[in-house]
């Protein structure tokens, strides 16, 4: 979801190396998204939600948006999932 193939995430998580400034903006925006939706649901339910067509969304899904760099549209449903839960 955030253009990195699996061999540089594995140097990333080793300390090999470090993410170039686009990958650890999209990788800080994905945290950032991943802790909001953990206000929410449990893990396993917040990667149902991420990989479930979304009707808020006009039936795609978020992680495609997120992978897509549209992960703004994922939040606005994220927030408007925190103005109900406070109704």
């Amino acid at each position: 979801m955030i253009g990195a193939t699996p061999q540089t995430l594995s140097r990333w998580a080793r300390g090999k190396n470090d993410p170039q400034r686009e990958h650890l903006d999209r990788l800080l925006e994905f945290d950032y998204l991943t802790e909001r939706l953990a206000e929410f649901f449990e893990p396993d339910d917040a990667r149902l939600w991420l990989f479930a067509p979304h009707p808020q969304l006009n039936g795609e899904r978020p992680a495609d948006l997120v992978s897509k760099g549209r992960q703004r549209e994922v939040l606005a449903v994220i927030a408007r999932l925190q103005d109900s839960a406070f109704v």
